[in-house]
């Protein structure tokens, strides 16, 4: 079994912020997951305005999130197993 340990001098302003960079990792990943998957039906499916405009709107919002997360290469899926 691999092991890896971090080391943050907490005393050190970069290293803080760093280290709270880590500890909220898995928050972000959650947070990004419930946008993904839950956000778009939130504003289609659950929504009764899905005419027209507002429909096109929609979707391009959550292409040009996707589109994010392809070109930073993050798969939530790997992040939140």
């Amino acid at each position: 079994m691999s092991t890896a340990t971090l080391t943050f001098d907490l005393d050190d302003r970069d290293d803080r912020i760093e280290f709270e960079r880590m500890t909220k990792a898995l928050d972000m990943a959650m947070a990004l997951w419930e946008l993904q998957m839950n956000g778009y039906r939130k504003f289609t499916k659950y929504n009764d305005r899905q005419e027209g405009a507002y429909q096109e709107g929609i979707e391009e919002v959550f292409e040009y999130i996707r589109g994010l997360m392809r070109e930073h290469n993050i798969e939530v899926e790997q992040l939140i197993v």
